[in-house]
Parts: C-alpha cells; structure tokens; sequence
C-alpha cells in the first residue's frame, strides 16, 4: 500500500520528477556515489484532532476614534505645543491657543454693553413706578403709562441681547485654549504659530488609545454567521515580540448592514485592547470568527509545513521504503492545503492520494535537504524506539476558510 502511495505521490510531483542523466538531484549526492546519504531530520506525528471550524477573515486596524481638531475662535496662534506621537489628556492636554487680545477686547466690549442696558432698565422701570403712582391718583394719561411700560420691554429685550452677546464673548474666550477631545495621540500636526485661523480651521489630528479596532470585510456568504457581541480571536501580523504575529481576542463591536460596494463585503469591527500603544492603526490582522461544531481535522506541527512557489507542502518519513534488509525511512513530499494556523499546530487537507495520515511521522526539522526518496537518519523524539511529537492538543480549537479583505 505505502510503496504504491510512494509510485503515486513521484508521478505526480512534477517538479521533482527527473533530474538529467548524471546530474546531481537537490541536495543528493554526486554521479556515481553508489546512493544518496541519509539525511538528519526530526520528526513529529501528524493527528487527527476535533476543530471548530471557523472563517478567517483578514483586514486591518483602524483606531476606535480619530478627529481632526480644529479652531473654534479666529485668531493668531500663539502655542502649537504638541508634535506628532504626543499622547494627550481627554480635555486636559492644550493643542493649541489662539491669541486672546481680540476675544479678550470684545469681551470688555459686551461686558459695558451689558452695563448700559441695565442702567437702561433701572431707569425705564423707575419711569413705569412714577407713573404708575401718579395714574393711581388720577392725575396721569393712561398713554403716558402704555408708552413708558413699552419702553421698559424694549429696554429688557436689549438687555437680554446684550447678555447673550457677552455670553458669547465669554465663549470665545474659554475656547481660546484648544483641548484634546479624548485620550489618544497626535497623528499629524496642520497648523504653526503665527498662522491665523478661523473656525473650523483644522489644526492637529488625533487618534484615540487604549482600544483599537480590527476591521474585516466580510463576504456576504459568512455575514450572517456573525453576531456583535460575539469573541473573535484576532492575529495582528508584526506586534509581537521580534516583529512576530500576535494573538489576541476581542469583541464584535460592530456589524455594518452594507454591503453594497463592488465587492459585496460587509465591514465587520472587533475592538481590541491596543496593549499600551503595540497595535496600531494600519496593521494587518487575521480575525478568525466560529462558524459550526467541532469536527475531526488532520493536524500537523507549524514547522512541518513548507512554503514555495508550488504551494504548501510536509515532508513524511515512509517506513520501511528504502533498499536493503534493514531499510532506513524515506523522505516523500505532498502537497497540502493549509485550512488555518492555531497555536503550535497547522489545521490541513491533504491535495491528492499521498501518505499522510493520524499518526504519519512528518519531518519539522531538516527539510531544505530533502529529495524524494532521500534516506532519513532521525534524531530525537520518533526515531526507532521512541515516540514522535505531536502538535500542540487543540481539542476544541477553531479551523478555518482564510478569505482576502482590504488588509
């Protein structure tokens, strides 16, 4: 059975199929050596492992809050004390201050006004009192009295402006200082001292800390498998420790009921702790969503699996294949399809007929050395008499579909 897999698996590997009359295979031994040496590997064993399989879904991270400050008072800058990469305070941190001559000037201004139009009442509401009394003794013209009560609504209606004006002075005053919205940081600086400004000018630019979104396009044939609220396990490419991926969970904050771009995606945000400033905005991520029960999955270790212009494939230790009476192991490559990658294992599907199998021997050390058919010499765990390693147990851990998104 192994040596017809073996017939097989050679045919089929068109790119390890003949190698000229006299030359040197990959990594084989000279013309006329009698054979190849053997090769020393290590090797683990593939298992067979119940999964859940999921949907991975790749994207990016976006900060959870981004703003573009901007003047709210006209004026010269006198203070743009913040630079890109400053963290600032939630209405603490000052980004910038507009010169306070002309706002403080005008506030003077309706502060007098407000003054004169309460001289102004006093004296229409002394006018109203006279004439009041001297109508009450029948010696006044009801007239005089309408005309003196119309005066003084008209007196108290300027007061009240002047009172909203010197509001609105005050205002601008208190908005002299431009604060932070939230806690976050400066991404882009827009604005120098000296430059005027007027409102809604923009100024600095600030993104929030302390949470982070990962966002993912979803295909419109996974949309309904996910729910807001739901944990998604998400891997943030380059935020470990060495620039090595990072995982990480989270919660789906947001499912966007709009799918109605070119690629029929929907946008998906799972928000995350931003781990002290290690995730950033523009990272890639993978976020991986549950999407049925557990079912039986082949499982081999992560360093078992090749990456070349062929695709993905593992090294398997055939048994007993070799020349002689006591043959040593022989080295045959297959082609695999890597479903998704968790912990220390990668979940696969086996492309073709090839002997890889629950308890196949997979060589994880050693492979850049290995032609089909190469005698194997193996060291450590699985050589003769010992047991092979296997992947990290991942008993109940999801396998997956990895779909493209804007990443």
């Amino acid at each position: 059975m192994v040596g017809g897999l073996l017939g097989g698996g050679l045919v089929g590997l068109g790119a390890y199929a003949a190698w000229p009359a006299g030359a040197e295979a990959p990594g084989g031994p000279p013309p006329g050596a009698g054979g190849p040496p053997p090769a020393t590997v290590k090797v683990a064993e593939a298992a067979m492992k119940p999964l859940q399989p999921r949907v991975d879904v790749v994207g990016r991270l976006e900060a959870s809050k981004r703003a573009e400050v901007s003047a709210q008072v006209a004026g010269n800058l006198v203070e743009v004390p913040v630079e890109a990469g400053t963290a600032v305070a939630a209405h603490e941190t000052v980004l910038a201050r507009v010169d306070p001559t002309i706002p403080a000037q005008l506030l003077r201004e309706a502060q007098a006004a407000v003054r004169e139009a309460e001289s102004a009442v006093a004296r229409r509401e002394s006018d109203v009192e006279q004439l009041e009394q001297i109508f009450a003794a029948r010696s006044g013209s009801s007239r005089e009295l309408k005309d003196a009560r119309t005066d003084l609504e008209v007196a108290r209606a300027r007061l009240a402006g002047a009172v909203a004006e010197q509001d609105r002075r005050q205002t601008d005053v208190d908005r002299l200082d431009v604060l932070a919205p939230f806690d976050g940081v400066v991404v882009s600086k827009m604005a120098e001292v000296g430059r005027w400004v007027d409102p809604g000018d923009a100024l600095v630019e600030v993104v929030s800390r302390g949470t982070i979104d990962a966002v993912v396009d979803v295909p419109e044939r996974l949309i309904q498998r996910i729910r807001a609220g739901a944990t998604a396990a998400v891997t943030v490419e380059a935020a470990g420790e060495g620039g090595a991926p990072l995982e990480v969970s989270g919660e789906v904050f947001a499912v966007t009921p709009d799918g109605t771009g070119p690629a029929r995606t929907f946008p998906v945000k799972v928000r995350l702790d931003d781990r002290g400033g290690r995730l950033k905005a523009g990272m890639s991520v993978t976020a991986s969503f549950p999407a049925g029960a557990p079912e039986p999955t082949l499982v081999v270790p992560r360093d078992a699996v090749l990456f070349n212009p062929r695709g993905a494939e593992v090294w398997v230790s055939l048994e007993g294949e070799g020349p002689g009476e006591d043959p040593l192991p022989m080295a045959l490559p297959v082609p695999v399809e890597v479903l998704f990658g968790d912990g220390t294992g990668f979940a696969v599907e086996v492309l073709g007929d090839g002997p890889l199998f629950p308890g196949a021997r997979v060589v994880v050390m050693g492979q850049e050395a290995l032609f089909p058919t190469r005698p194997l010499l193996i060291d450590g765990p699985g050589s003769p008499g010992e047991p092979a390693a296997t992947p990290g147990d991942a008993a109940g851990a999801p396998a997956a579909e990895t779909l493209g998104g804007d990443a």
